[in-house]
């Protein structure tokens, strides 16, 4: 059978479009180890048997081809398989709002207003692993022969069945977790040599700043889940985090007008108050004062 040179030409650009679609697929994939072993290996053979034909009878151009396509189909088995087993769920939740999650293994979440919980449809292998944006209690499924895993920006805290609070915003500069129950095994996302128990009552503070985590008492310091229940708990707890906490769960936009008022702290409980009148605790504690600009926003100002 003989073949036009146009024809040819499309079967040489098909081929080159398919070796970069192959190298597209092999960077933005992870193979386990059998595919690591098999399928890589033949990716590799037909690659290199592809440039040692370009020089061989046009016929042969097309059966290499034919092999690239098929080959092409069985790794997009591969590679689409593996994506619908860790097909993974995204619960965002907005400002002024709550959300109860309910995970495939039973194990219950509770999301504070502008956090994120990303997790996979089904459970597989030998952990359960979930990651949090913001602020979310965590009444984990006992399972000791699947740890369940929470990753946050700064954190990793590893359990088999507890309940405790996790508090890690991207934009402040405070990260904490908190047992209720149990007992959980924490470490910084950026620190692989640090490892700690963390035991009822206790709440591990990590400072994003100076990279500093510390243990301390939870009551002592005004840690707590209250915010399920709409409340708020302000421990030493600077003004520019007090005010993204107000923003997030009254979704309200608050500006401070004047760096002068960043050396202002607040240590106060309020439960279920409207948001004036934590404006007014505020103006009582520190020489502030705070004014509506427009509808939903609001300044901060230097008394």
């Amino acid at each position: 059978m003989k073949y036009k040179n146009d024809d040819i030409d499309k079967w040489n650009d098909a081929i080159d479009k398919t070796i970069e679609r192959i190298d597209q697929l092999v960077d933005s994939t992870q193979p386990g180890p059998d595919e690591d072993s098999i399928l890589y290996r033949s990716l590799e053979k037909v690659l290199v048997r592809i440039e040692r034909q370009r020089v061989i009878r046009r016929r042969w151009k097309l059966n290499i081809a034919a092999a690239v396509v098929l080959l092409i189909g069985v790794f997009s088995v591969f590679h689409f398989t593996g994506d619908i087993s860790e097909e993974y769920r995204e619960i965002t939740v907005a400002y002024g709002e709550k959300y109860i999650v309910a995970l495939p293994d039973g194990s219950r979440v509770w999301l504070n207003a502008g956090s994120k919980l990303s997790y996979p449809k089904q459970f597989k292998g030998k952990t359960r692993q979930v990651n949090i944006e913001g602020e979310g209690f965590f009444d984990v499924t006992k399972k000791p022969e699947h740890p369940f895993i929470v990753t946050t920006n700064h954190l990793q805290v590893e359990v088999l069945g507890t309940t405790f609070n996790v508090h890690d915003y991207a934009d402040e500069n405070v990260a904490s977790v908190s047992l209720e129950t149990g007992k959980v095994k924490l470490k910084l996302t950026g620190n692989s040599k640090y490892e700690a128990d963390l035991v009822v009552g206790k709440t591990a503070v990590y400072d994003v700043t100076s990279q500093n985590c510390n243990i301390v008492n939870s009551k002592e310091k005004g840690y707590s889940a209250d915010w399920k229940e709409g409340n708020l708990s302000f421990f030493n707890t600077s003004i520019s985090n007090v005010v993204k906490t107000l923003e997030r769960k009254y979704n309200i936009s608050i500006s401070l007008v004047d760096d002068s008022l960043l050396k202002y702290s607040y240590t106060f409980r309020s439960k279920q108050e409207e948001f004036g009148n934590i404006f007014k605790r505020m103006e009582m504690i520190t020489p502030i004062r705070i004014k509506q600009i427009s509808d939903g926003h609001y300044c901060i100002y230097p008394r």
